[in-house]
């Protein structure tokens, strides 16, 4: 991400916390100090004075449930737009008291479902510096008791110790997406003391290169949730990634030999899967060879917060489509420090053996990858194409955090795939499409990578493609995998708040026409849906039989099918209505052959 000094770009700050650690009062002294260092500040709330935020304070003891959400996610972005952003375009450092953990904990207390909210709240943009106040329950009762409640959440017996969990869960997911978090308990602390402490860590903040802003996911949409919307899935337990991702192989010449035709647009695709949130990017030394290395290196470096770049070695390559593992230690070594210096990076993120080599013992090769991970030099280590036998093999060498094989509905290693799923691995299924065997059709590769995506939470599909069309079809496909085209577009100009209460409504009052209930989590860190109403494991037999298509009525046959309607006909077969007034003039009895021709 690009640093943005503040003379140019400004720094939203929000202050947050359970009620009664002190969010109003270091709020006023914080904008006091900074002003008299020198800076534009311009200290603000939520709600805000706006006329949706008046509203929303009034209501807060008539209202609660999804009425508050939506009116108090509908003040943020309107607060953002008219106040906020304006604000920071002019250089100025904006402190808001209270943000979007302050209103989820609210709703939450409500009952609200938490990854509703963050629905809700999905596109609000991502504070450059969050000051989380805590205190202990005790204390913040005592402090409650002395000044009186002013809503009546605080009112409830178990609210505060409620409000200091949440609070941290929103912070954690706050890092997440790029805001820098400090936690201040002000337990033991004066109101100077706290104020000193903020004061030092906002200027650490000013002084360090910043990310560009960003909403709740850490992405831009466009039109539609992008990759973040796929959910995020741990790798190793530490580090975040959507589910969705970009595979880079066909960013090569014809056979992944060489450069492709034009180096130029593979650049900006690869930016723009970036930009539309894809922070897990695969790629391989045998990707041309060095190919692809480089132009990750020369269109993303430096690299933005949080991008994953996965890359493998172990392969050699003779030509066009001719491919050949290497596994001897030595050479395995020499790979990592090739990519490391093409990808310009000090340590990769999760290195994968491209293949086990046959003739070299399994816990030579692994052995190897494991002593570069104690160096320094990997995070973490997966394994390419191999089987739940090696797999086993490999763990009793070193952990094992992701297997990539091949895997889509007319290849299926389900073998590995229960493995995976009954172990947490992350299962990296490449050729999800059948190299575009599975996506011939207009949306064909929506259906089959929303299909992979709803098998189980640890799937993490990596479609490639070498158009950006395409891969925003793809980027897109969580969102998009269940609305008709119509519906979808009708969607497009509806406010983000109100979209995402019409994905989760589970009430036919309440839902578009066409759209159907969704019902699973948004949150990041959640298990998303299974596509188009599925269960949330495996939604279609191991053999994925196509679907049965509405079988084809003869034309003489329309007045005499097993004793079915003829309105029921024309439910169900296209144009039956038109051939059934033909077959109505059929007297009973009388034979019926279909017409010639």
């Amino acid at each position: 991400m690009t640093t943005t000094p503040p003379a140019s770009g400004g720094m939203f700050i929000a202050v947050d916390g359970p009620s009664g650690v002190g969010k109003s009062t270091l709020t006023r002294a914080l904008t006091i100090q900074l002003g008299q260092d020198g800076h534009a500040v311009h200290r603000t709330a939520e709600p805000s004075d706006g006329p949706i935020g008046t509203l929303a304070r009034g209501m807060t003891n008539a209202a609660d449930g999804l009425t508050l959400a939506c009116l108090y996610a509908a003040d943020r972005y309107h607060h953002l737009a008219h106040e906020i952003e304006p604000r920071l375009a002019a250089g100025a450092i904006v402190i808001t008291d209270r943000y979007v953990a302050s209103g989820l904990v609210m709703q939450r207390l409500d009952g609200v479902d938490p990854d509703l909210l963050w629905a809700l709240n999905e596109q609000a943009r991502t504070p450059d510096l969050l000051l989380s106040l805590t205190a202990d329950d005790d204390v913040i009762r005592r402090r409650l008791t002395r000044r009186g409640t002013h809503n009546r959440y605080q009112d409830q017996h178990t609210s505060s110790r409620d409000e200091a969990t949440w609070h941290k869960e929103a912070a954690e997911h706050l890092a997440a997406t790029g805001a820098v978090v400090h936690a201040i308990d002000t337990t033991h602390l004066s109101a100077n003391a706290v104020t000193a402490l903020a004061h030092r860590h906002v200027h650490d903040a000013l002084a360090a290169p910043r990310r560009r802003h960003s909403g709740m996911t850490a992405t831009t949409l466009d039109a539609a949730s992008p990759a973040a919307a796929s959910g995020t899935f741990l790798l190793g337990g530490d580090l975040p990634v959507h589910r969705i991702g970009y595979g880079t192989m066909q960013l090569t010449g014809p056979g992944h030999w060489y450069h492709p035709a034009d180096i130029n647009a593979a650049k900006q695709v690869l930016r723009r899967a970036v930009d539309l949130g894809v922070n897990h990017l695969d790629t391989a030394d045998a990707y041309g060879p060095e190919t692809v290395e480089h132009l990750i290196r020369k269109a993303l470096h430096p690299y933005p917060d949080h991008l994953v770049i996965a890359t493998k070695g172990g392969m050699t390559r003779q030509g066009p489509n001719r491919w050949a593992p290497v596994g001897r230690p030595e050479y395995l070594r020499q790979c990592v420090e090739m990519s490391l210096r093409r990808l310009a990076v000090d340590r990769i993120d999760l290195y994968y053996l491209h293949r086990v080599d046959s003739k070299v013992p399994l816990e030579d090769q692994v052995g190897e990858l494991a002593a570069l991970r104690d160096e320094g030099k990997l995070r973490h280590i997966g394994l390419s194409k191999v089987t739940t036998i090696q797999l086993e093999a490999a763990r009793r060498i070193a952990p094992i955090t992701a297997v990539q094989n091949k895997f889509n509905r007319h290849e299926p290693d389900w073998a590995m795939f229960d493995h995976c799923t009954r172990t947490g691995t992350a299962f990296v299924p490449y050729a999800p499409l059948a190299a575009g065997a599975l996506a011939g059709r207009p949306g064909a590769a929506r259906r089959e990578l929303s299909w992979l995506l709803g098998l189980s939470p640890v799937v993490l599909p990596i479609p490639g493609s070498t158009s950006i069309q395409h891969l925003q079809q793809n980027v897109h496909v969580w969102w998009c995998r269940s609305v008709s085209g119509p519906t979808y577009r009708a969607l497009q100009p509806v406010t983000w708040p109100v979209l995402a209460f019409l994905r989760f409504s589970t009430s036919p009052k309440t839902r578009l026409p066409g759209l159907p209930a969704m019902g699973g989590p948004l949150h990041p860190t959640g298990v998303p849906p299974a596509p188009c109403g599925g269960t949330t494991h495996r939604t279609l037999p191991r053999t994925e039989p196509p679907p049965a298509r509405t079988p084809r009525i003869p034309w003489g046959n329309c007045g005499a099918t097993d004793g079915l309607r003829r309105s029921s006909l024309s439910t169900t077969v296209p144009h039956a209505r038109k051939r059934c007034r033909r077959s109505s003039r059929i007297r009973p009895g009388q034979p019926t052959s279909p017409k010639p021709g």
